[in-house]
Order: structure tokens, then C-alpha cells, then sequence
């Protein structure tokens, strides 16, 4: 999860410090993230595997858990 997913929650109003609502949102976008990857139709399962796999290899991707 990247600091732009962590802004839908921001309040204009007080001081943004994704730092501190990261943790808080990562368990509820861990779980939504498991049910898409169930719901992908299987005749797509290949190609997105592929695509995921390209963007592991991409600077600053490597350690994220997908």
C-alpha cells in the first residue's frame, strides 16, 4: 500500500501524516486485496500472475507482499 491509497481517508482540515494511518488501513486493504485475487476469473489468473511478477521487478516494488 502506497502513501496515495492512505490519503482517501484525509481530512483537509488537520495535519496528514500517512505514516501513522498506514498501519491502520493495511489489514482491511490486505483482506480486499485477497478477495480480488479469489475472484479473478481464471481464464485471466496467467496474465495477472505475469503482471504482478513485472511489477516486482520494478524499482521500489521488490519488498511489497502482493
Amino acid at each position: 500500500m502506497n502513501k496515495q491509497l492512505a490519503h482517501l481517508s484525509y481530512i483537509r482540515e488537520q495535519v496528514w501524516v500517512h505514516y501513522d494511518w498506514v498501519p491502520k488501513l493495511e489489514k482491511e486493504f490486505r483482506i480486499a486485496w485477497q478477495q480480488f485475487r479469489r475472484a479473478i476469473d481464471p481464464k485471466y489468473k496467467r496474465h495477472f500472475a505475469t503482471e504482478i511478477t513485472k511489477c516486482r521487478r520494478k524499482p521500489g516494488f521488490a519488498g511489497i507482499k502482493l
